[in-house]
């Protein structure tokens, strides 16, 4: 019997135990993939993890999706100038990118550990909607070429649209790449969606006095960054480096998604003030078919009434929790057996209300919980 609400749905949220995680073993048999949105993720959120994958003898190998470029505010202030053009932004990465290479020396970590796959930054939703293929193929390349042991990637819940969508880009490479053993996963976060997120059962790497020096000197390697944003950084330095794995759900998350056995899906959306993201709300959906990913956008102001059989919203509704709002989606956009991934967005902010939220296949969903 599936469980669930009612028979034959299955809730998503919640479902996922909370297990305390122990600190991952390296040896010199492992080998440590890290991919890094921007420039200074390897640093804020995996210095302590490549110092370990380093002592270890492990074969290490940090993987930049963008260069950073498109940071305007950061390299205004720290250039002093006001109008930037496209030449700026392509100076400006490639500036980011020897701070890369010089905060890996500080980690004990040679050039030939960085590859630069230099996506566009800001544009990795974008292209997680749009042209997909065009990541996922060298992603997949990366994982079957290196054939990691460990793979440290964003969170999906990270705040930061780029992050978030590179943690779905890995999420869904790791299902297509053809690995002799599939990797350890762990998830990091730089932008959290919550305070409380040291509270999580996470992997946590406590610093010894060597190591915090280290990983300090590598953040500070990222010059360009510290005029701008010089507390945020070393604010990392002050608590253990921390990681969630996929089988953990964290709470706080504003969707709470629910698959019919019929197909289609449920989205249920509590309300949320975020200070740093405000205007109409949009779901925002990414479905992973035998034909590749597409993606679909609802606006939730419109979906009130029927569109093309896509959604339909209700305020009360039999799986709403109280000020709970349900978007039914389709099953023409989700079919049963696809995986999927959907996320809240609105109008104006740079920061998402939350990252997206997996939603397993119904058919494996319902095998994991038939055996609980």
């Amino acid at each position: 019997m599936v469980q669930g609400g009612h028979l034959g749905e299955e809730s998503i949220q919640s479902q996922r135990p909370h297990l305390a995680m122990p600190e991952p073993f390296l040896s010199a048999a492992d080998r440590v993939l890290v991919l890094a949105p921007h420039p200074d993720d390897e640093s804020l959120a995996t210095g302590t993890l490549l110092l370990r994958a380093r002592a270890a003898g492990a074969a290490v190998l940090v993987a930049f999706v963008t260069s950073g470029e498109n940071n305007p505010w950061a390299q205004r202030v720290t250039e002093l100038r006001l109008r930037l053009a496209a030449c700026d932004q392509r100076r400006f990465g490639q500036r980011r990118e020897g701070e890369a290479l010089q905060a890996l020396a500080a980690l004990g970590l040679p050039n030939t550990t960085a590859t630069f796959l230099h996506f566009p930054d800001q544009g990795l939703t974008p292209l997680l909607r749009t042209n997909p293929e065009a990541v996922l193929a060298p992603l997949v390349g990366l994982l079957e070429t290196f054939r990691p042991t460990l793979l440290a990637y964003p969170a999906l819940a990270d705040l930061h649209p780029d992050h978030s969508a590179l943690g779905v880009f890995a999420r869904v490479s790791l299902g297509r790449a053809t690995c002799p053993v599939p990797p350890r996963e762990l998830q990091f976060f730089v932008h959290r969606p919550m305070r409380r997120a040291h509270l999580l059962p996470v992997v946590a790497l406590a610093r010894t006095p060597a190591e915090t020096a280290a990983q300090r000197q590598a953040v500070a390697a990222h010059r360009s960054q510290m005029v701008w944003r010089r507390r945020f950084m070393f604010a990392f330095l002050a608590h253990p480096e921390r990681f969630t794995t996929p089988e953990q759900n964290l709470p706080g998350s504003p969707l709470r998604a629910v698959r019919p056995a019929t197909g289609g899906l449920y989205v249920a959306i509590r309300p949320a003030l975020r200070l740093w993201s405000w205007g109409p709300r949009t779901l925002v959906g990414v479905v992973e078919g035998k034909g590749g990913l597409w993606s679909f956008s609802l606006p939730l102001a419109h979906a009130h009434r029927r569109g093309e059989g896509d959604a339909v919203a209700a305020q009360h509704h039999p799986y709403s929790n109280r000020g709970e709002r349900v978007v039914a989606v389709s099953p023409v956009l989700v079919p049963a057996q696809e995986r999927c991934f959907v996320k809240l967005e609105r109008r104006w902010g740079f920061f998402d209300p939350w990252g997206w939220v997996e939603v397993p296949p119904l058919s494996r969903h319902a095998k994991v919980n038939s055996h609980g």
